[in-house]
C-alpha cells in the first residue's frame, strides 16, 4: 500500500515537471500570430518555391515555342570538276577533250511565317571555266530572290502543327499562374488550420493535465481513508489506475502538440534544423467569433468568379478546343499554291580562235545583270493532295471531340463540386458555432456536477467510482468544447478557401509571372 502511495505521487510529480518543461524551457520561445505564419509560409514555403519555378518554365516554354517562326540561315560552297577525253565519231574524226570546273556559293534563308507561308530566300553565285568543244569558257553567274514559296490554302490554313503548338503553350502559362495560385491559397489554408491545431493542441495538453491533478488528488485522498479503513483498497487501486491513465493521456498530447509545432514549421521554413531549437507559441485562442456575414449566394459567386481551379478547368477546355480545330482542319486535303521569283545575272569571258582571251568576265559584271533586272524569272502552281481513305484524321478527328466534350463534362463537374462544397461548409460553420454553446453549457454543468459529487463524496454519501466518472464527463465535455471550437474556426478557414476569398482575406497580392 505504501508502494502505491509513492506511485502516485511520483506520477503526480513527473506530470508536474513534465508541465513546467512546457511552460518554462531553455529553449526561445516565439510567440506567432496567424498573419505571421501566413507571411513565413509565403516567403519560405518549399511547395510555393517549386511552384514558381514550374511557372518560370511555362513561360519559358511559350516564348521558345515562337522559335517556329525564326529563320534558318545556310551557307552552301561547292566544287565540282570533270573531265571528259574525245570521241571518236563515225567518220574517224576525234573531238576535242573538254574540261569543266565549278565553285559555287549559296545563300539562303527559310523559315515558316504565322499565316503558314513557308519561304526560302537568298543569293547564290557562281563561276564555271574550263573547255568544250574545242573552245574555252570562263564565265559567272548569280542569283538573287525566293526560289520557294508555299501558302495553304485548306489543310494548315487557319491553324497548324504549329500554330496548335503556340497556343496550347499560352493556355499553358494560364493554367501555371492559375497552378500556382492555387498552391498558395492552399498552403495558407493549411499553415492557418495547423496554426488552430497548435492553439488546440496547447489546450488539450491543460485539459489532460488538469484531469490527471483531479484524479491524482483524488486517489491520495482515498489512499489516506483506505489507511484509516473507511475504504476498500479496491476503491484505491481504481483512483490510481485512472490517474495513470490521464497522465497517459497528458504524455500523448505533449507528443501530438510536438508533431503540429513540426508541421507549422515544415509549412514557413526552408531551414528547419535552424527552427529546431525554437518553440512556437500560438498568441490567439479558439474563439467563436463571427469574422464576416455567411451568405450562401454571395459565396456561390465568389467561388465560381475566383476560384483559380475552376478559371484553369476553363483554359483546359479552351486547350480541347484548340486540338478539335486543329483535328478538323486535317481533314481537308493539301492545297498549296507554290511560286517563285528571282533575277539571275552572267558575265562571260570572250576567247579569239586561237583561245586567247580577249575580255574577262568577273562577278561584279554578273551582279550587275542583277541590278539591271535583265534575266527575271517567275513561277507559281498549285499542289493538291490527299490520302485516299483519311482513316487516321477521321479518327484523331473523333477522339479529339470527345475530349473536348469531356472536358466541358469535367469543368461542369468542378462547377457542382464548388456549389456543394460551399454549401457543405457555410453549413458547418453554423453546427459548429452552435456546438460550441452547447458544449461550453455541457462543459460548465459537468464541471458543477463534478463539485457536487465530491462534495458528497466528503460527506460519505458518494462512492469514488461516480467522482471518477464525474471526472470523465468533465474532460470529455472540454475537450468536446475545443473540438467544436477548432472546427468552426477551420470552417471559417474552408470557407475562404472554398469561395476564392481567402487572398483577400488575408492581404495577400500575388506578383505577376516573371
Amino acid at each position: 500500500m505504501r508502494f502505491r502511495t509513492l506511485l502516485v505521487a511520483s506520477a503526480a510529480g513527473l506530470a508536474l515537471t513534465g508541465s513546467a518543461q512546457i511552460k518554462s524551457t531553455n529553449l526561445p520561445i516565439v510567440r506567432i500570430s496567424v498573419e505571421d505564419v501566413v507571411t513565413q509560409a509565403l516567403q519560405n514555403n518549399f511547395a510555393i518555391a517549386i511552384q514558381r519555378q514550374s511557372r518560370y518554365n511555362a513561360d519559358l516554354t511559350v516564348y521558345g515555342s515562337y522559335g517556329v517562326y525564326d529563320p534558318t540561315y545556310s551557307l552552301t560552297f561547292n566544287h565540282s570538276s570533270s573531265t571528259r577525253e574525245g570521241q571518236f565519231n563515225q567518220f574517224g574524226f576525234q573531238s576535242p577533250n573538254s574540261q569543266n570546273s565549278q565553285d559555287s556559293v549559296q545563300n539562303a534563308i527559310s523559315g515558316y511565317a504565322p499565316w503558314g507561308l513557308t519561304y526560302e530566300a537568298g543569293v547564290s553565285f557562281d563561276h564555271r571555266s574550263g573547255s568544250a568543244g574545242g573552245g574555252s569558257f570562263d564565265q559567272y553567274g548569280s542569283s538573287l530572290g525566293f526560289s520557294r514559296l508555299s501558302q495553304p490554302l485548306l489543310r494548315d490554313f487557319w491553324i497548324d502543327s504549329r500554330r496548335a503548338t503556340i497556343r496550347i503553350a499560352k493556355l499553358d502559362r494560364n493554367i501555371s499562374d492559375l497552378d500556382f495560385e492555387t498552391r498558395v491559397r492552399s498552403i495558407i489554408s493549411q499553415v492557418q488550420r495547423a496554426y488552430y491545431d497548435l492553439v488546440k493542441a496547447d489546450e488539450d495538453i491543460k485539459v489532460a493535465l488538469s484531469s490527471h491533478e483531479l484524479a491524482a488528488q483524488l486517489a491520495r485522498d482515498i489512499h489516506r481513508k483506505v489507511e484509516v479503513g473507511e475504504m476498500a483498497p479496491l476503491e484505491s487501486k481504481q483512483a490510481e489506475s485512472q490517474a495513470q491513465t490521464q497522465l497517459a493521456t497528458y504524455y500523448q498530447q505533449l507528443h501530438n502538440r510536438n508533431t503540429i509545432e513540426n508541421q507549422i514549421k515544415n509549412l514557413t521554413t526552408q531551414k528547419y534544423q535552424k527552427q529546431y531549437e525554437v518553440r512556437l507559441e500560438p498568441a490567439e485562442k479558439l474563439l467563436a467569433i463571427e469574422r464576416r456575414p455567411v451568405d450562401l449566394q454571395e459565396s456561390w459567386k465568389n467561388g465560381l468568379s475566383k476560384r483559380p481551379d475552376y478559371r484553369a478547368a476553363f483554359f483546359s477546355v479552351e486547350k480541347q478546343r484548340v486540338n478539335s480545330a486543329f483535328t478538323k482542319n486535317q481533314l481537308f486535303p493539301t492545297l498549296n499554291l507554290t511560286g517563285g521569283y528571282s533575277r539571275s545575272g552572267l558575265d562571260s569571258s570572250v576567247f579569239d580562235v586561237g583561245g586567247n582571251r580577249v575580255s574577262g568576265s568577273d562577278l561584279g559584271g554578273a551582279f550587275n545583270d542583277i541590278r539591271r533586272n535583265s534575266q527575271p524569272s517567275h513561277s507559281y502552281g498549285v499542289v493538291l493532295s490527299s490520302p485516299l481513305t483519311l482513316r487516321r484524321e477521321r479518327t484523331d478527328r473523333k477522339k479529339a471531340k470527345v475530349t473536348h466534350e469531356q472536358s466541358i463534362l469535367q469543368l461542369q463537374e468542378l462547377e457542382q463540386q464548388i456549389l456543394v462544397d460551399i454549401d457543405d461548409t457555410i453549413s458547418l460553420i453554423k453546427s459548429s458555432y452552435l456546438r460550441v454553446q452547447t458544449t461550453r453549457a455541457a462543459r460548465e454543468f459537468a464541471e458543477e456536477a463534478l463539485n457536487a459529487e465530491q462534495k458528497k463524496l466528503e460527506k460519505g454519501v458518494s462512492t469514488p467510482s461516480e467522482v471518477l466518472r464525474r471526472q470523465d464527463d468533465v474532460t470529455r465535455s472540454r475537450s468536446e468544447e475545443l473540438k467544436s471550437l477548432l472546427d468552426y474556426n477551420k470552417a471559417l478557414i474552408d470557407l475562404d478557401l472554398n469561395d476564392g476569398t481567402i487572398l483577400e482575406r488575408n492581404k495577400v497580392q500575388l506578383e505577376g509571372a516573371k
